[in-house]
């Protein structure tokens, strides 16, 4: 992580002494440092995010992922969890680029190592029943 990090910073410093601007990352800072922050919980809980469908933990900062891509406009906020859907269940939804969910994917790994959610008891296929049990009773509910 620390040699990705001294990447950013000089790929930073290169962009702007060429162009005069700060280079534009691929996913907001404030949502990359939510994700380092992020501590693992053995009581971390299973929930189904109703507007992507996807799974999440409350451990994994959800939240504040979320509101620093919102803050700077930016789109990808979904991109790690539908992956991780992908990975879980194999079945790709209809209308999502798996290539870019893939790019965020790989880019939040590379700089969030130990992010709960890259944990492999949660983007695995052996969770697959758990997930869609959970799904069921989630829009069972509503």
């Amino acid at each position: 992580m620390i040699s990705t990090l001294i990447t950013d910073t000089l790929a930073d410093l290169y962009h702007r002494l060429l162009t005069g601007c700060p280079r534009t990352p691929l996913l907001p800072h404030a949502a990359v440092q939510a994700f380092r922050q992020a501590k693992w919980s053995a009581e971390a809980v299973p929930f189904i995010e109703l507007i992507s469908g996807t799974p999440m933990w409350t451990d994994e900062a959800w939240e504040e992922f979320t509101m620093a891509h919102h803050h700077c406009q930016s789109d990808r906020y979904q991109d790690p969890f539908l992956y991780r859907l992908f990975l879980i269940d194999g079945e790709k939804i209809e209308g999502v680029d798996y290539a870019r969910c893939r790019e965020s994917w790989d880019y939040l790994r590379a700089r969030c190592p130990r992010w709960p959610g890259f944990r492999e008891d949660r983007c695995t296929p052996a969770i697959k029943e758990q997930i869609l049990i959970l799904m069921g009773a989630t829009y069972a509910a509503l």
